[in-house]
């Protein structure tokens, strides 16, 4: 699969993830929703991703650093952020 394809799958999930952190800022509890969107992720990348720890690697330091400059004030989407990039670590071990 190319990068290009790669790189758009790459920010809809992201999307997806950075949705259920707004939404996180409003009480919801995404927790469940946030771990079916890292299984879709992994899956994806176990059977489509050329390299699929690259591409798990980087989807992980994307939110890892979205979750690094986000402001204190927001500690519920900073928490889904980082709690994807956690789940995304341990399916990539």
């Amino acid at each position: 699969m190319g990068a290009q394809l790669e790189n758009y799958l790459d920010d809809e999930y992201f999307k997806k993830i950075e949705t259920l952190a707004a939404l996180s800022l409003y009480g919801q509890n995404v927790k469940i929703a946030t771990h079916h969107i890292v299984k879709d992720i992994c899956h994806f990348a176990r059977n489509n991703a050329d390299n699929p720890k690259a591409y798990l690697l980087a989807l992980k330091d994307q939110l890892s650093t979205a979750a690094k400059h986000t402001h204190p004030s927001m500690s519920g989407y900073k928490s889904t952020l980082e709690y994807a990039a956690w789940l995304i670590a341990i399916h990539k071990a």
